[in-house]
């Protein structure tokens, strides 16, 4: 196998997947491939954590039969149009491939080579011996991703990071066009799309992060996908919702596994999604228990490796193990939240207990704090986390959305990101130390992790309070009986939607 072919699988099996369910037009193309990457990595990691192989030619065969039986369990057969979406997605991909790995563009840092060393464990069916420090600081998402360049006698994938890159700012474009054609001037929605895709493909840290051997841009990935998901299957209109809905349950483990912070965003993400009354009980329940099961396995597992290997139990792998367990518990609960004042109230107070557990850290030791904001400062001001003015200038892009984007449709896409305002100051407490001074800094390279979700929403905003999600409305499940009936254009808040359906 080259490289190429291991792209064009990737690319095909997200085209399949995508397709089968009902999902149709160019955004099937980069879609697709990030949600091969997805459900590569997922499979990976069950491979990975259950003992069996994880060598290449097993992680991209148990991704190909899952494919294959579901597109056969759906009998789907393709339409010439999908065909002609794959084949152009082809022959934009391979031109590209050649291309990146001829210039073999690679950014770098200490942590990269302790990704590779995973990616070597994985390669040679050796994951089971990986160090606790392995398991407990680097995610899976980067070793699984490039130890399939063992399938052609190499230690990394040179073209993914940067197709992935360019995958990312498609999906940004895609979502913008997605939600508001129809609705608002074809001009408007173009010029804003490519406004976007300009803030992320300007931006000098998005181009460092895009030939980096790191966790950063999956996750970023990941947290885009889910986000922009939930948000088209709450308040979207024609996009298929059962497409959506898989990269929503994709993307949910995926964050899990990636970062030792990948829970919180996932749960950041889900918590909107459970409490809109637009989505129905059993998809809400559905992604409940999919989260719910990534964190009792994932974080089992880590601990369990801990505990026979003669090392103490840590609360950051027994705590999220014990809370995917309650949140299994919790999922049979789901139908509760079509009280909308009841969803109202828990976003609240999930983001109030935040900072309020902030709060309690900051009183027991102000000076990790005060060391973080001043590091933050001179990297993010004064230009010594490289990412120049840039962050600075989303941000104020990000509080002139707040106050204009007051739309409810936006609850998804603006809650992830604020919810993760004191998350980031958390982990500088969590990890026992202050964020640092220079672009190797953690807080200033996991920025990055957030800044493609930030673009659609600022982005996004510039049509708040004028038919943000516009139009037809379908629920989460129209061929349910519990599914809401469509409201007529510019009724579009969660709680207007509900009472219309009674």
């Amino acid at each position: 196998m080259s490289e190429v072919l291991l792209i064009a699988l990737l690319l095909a099996t997200g085209w399949a997947l995508l397709a089968s369910l009902g999902l149709s037009g160019w955004g099937v193309v980069p879609l697709g491939f990030a949600v091969a990457s997805l459900l590569t990595i997922v499979v990976g990691s069950i491979l990975a954590v259950t003992g069996s192989p994880t060598r290449p030619v097993a992680i991209l065969g148990v991704t190909t039969a899952v494919t294959l039986s579901f597109v056969a369990v759906r009998r789907w057969w393709p339409t010439v149009d999908d065909v002609r979406v794959l084949a152009l997605g082809l022959a934009t991909a391979v031109p590209l491939v050649l291309g990146f790995r001829a210039l073999n563009l690679v950014s770098y840092h200490i942590d990269s080579f302790r990704y590779l060393v995973a990616s070597g464990l994985l390669r040679s069916d050796n994951y089971g011996e990986a160090s606790l420090n392995l398991l407990e600081k680097r995610g899976l998402s980067a070793p699984i991703v490039h130890s399939l360049a063992g399938a052609y006698g190499e230690d990394y994938v040179r073209s993914f990071a940067p197709l992935l890159t360019l995958a990312m700012i498609a999906i940004v474009a895609w979502f913008i066009v997605k939600m508001f054609e129809g609705i608002h001037p074809r001009l408007l929605i173009i010029g804003t799309a490519v406004g976007a895709i300009l803030l992320i493909a300007t931006n000098n840290r998005m181009v460092w992060n895009a030939f980096y051997i790191n966790d950063h841009l999956v996750f970023g990935v990941a947290f885009l996908v889910a986000a922009g998901a939930a948000w088209t299957i709450a308040f979207g209109r024609e996009t298929s919702h059962e497409a959506m809905l898989a990269c929503l349950l994709l993307a949910l483990p995926v964050l899990v596994v990636t970062r030792a912070e990948g829970f919180i965003a996932a749960a950041l993400v889900l918590l909107p999604f459970a409490t809109t009354t637009a989505v129905t009980p059993s998809w809400r329940s559905k992604a409940l228990r999919v989260l719910g099961y990534s964190m009792a396995v994932w974080f089992g597992y880590v601990a369990l490796t801990a505990y026979s290997r003669g090392a103490s139990l840590s609360i950051e792998s027994a705590g999220p193990a014990l809370l995917g367990v309650a949140l299994l518990v919790a999922a049979p609960l789901a139908h509760r939240l079509s009280d909308g004042s009841l969803g109202r109230r828990l976003l609240h107070a999930g983001e109030a207990s935040l900072w309020v557990a902030l709060a309690f850290f900051v009183w027991r030791d102000p000076d990790i704090l005060r060391e973080s904001l001043a590091a933050t400062y001179e990297n993010q001001i004064g230009g010594a986390g490289s990412w120049g003015l840039s962050l600075v200038a989303l941000g104020v892009l990000g509080l002139v959305a707040l106050l204009v984007g007051g739309d409810r449709a936006l609850i998804q896409l603006r809650y992830p990101l604020t919810a993760f305002v004191p998350v980031f100051l958390l982990l500088a407490y969590l990890r026992e130390g202050a964020y640092r001074v220079g672009n190797g800094d953690s807080l200033n390279r996991m920025l990055m992790q957030v800044v493609p979700l930030l673009i659609l929403y600022v982005a996004s905003a510039a049509f708040a309070d004028r038919g943000a999600s516009g139009g037809r409305a379908t629920s989460a499940e129209p061929s349910s009986p519990e599914a809401e009936q469509s409201p007529p254009p510019g009724s579009l808040t969660p709680s207007r939607r509900h009472e219309k359906s009674r």
